[in-house]
């Protein structure tokens, strides 16, 4: 079960990275000028290697943090909750 729960947190480390597009540029908006880009970037760890990264992306799954919505700001564990009873009374029968 670990080495497929590390499979699937790398798996999805990497389609970020090669899909996700630059979430600093996304959060910034269309007129951010590089300054702004370059501060969104060291505030969310975009700056750091691939594998510190990594690391941090491991910890706050471990811990359940997966950070702020962007579209709507809230905390997205808080959003998950939220949606859990609904989720659950459709899978179990």
């Amino acid at each position: 079960m670990v080495p497929t729960l590390a499979g699937v947190i790398l798996l999805i480390f990497v389609l970020f990275k090669l899909f996700g597009g630059d979430p600093s540029q996304i959060l910034a908006g269309q007129v951010a000028s590089q300054e702004q880009i370059d501060a969104i970037r060291r505030e969310l760890g975009l700056d750091r290697p691939w594998y510190t990264q990594l690391g941090i992306f491991v910890r706050e799954i471990l811990s359940f943090d997966f950070g702020k919505s962007w579209m709507t700001r809230e905390q997205v564990s808080a959003i998950f909750l939220t949606r859990l009873p609904a989720t659950l009374t459709i899978t179990i029968p």
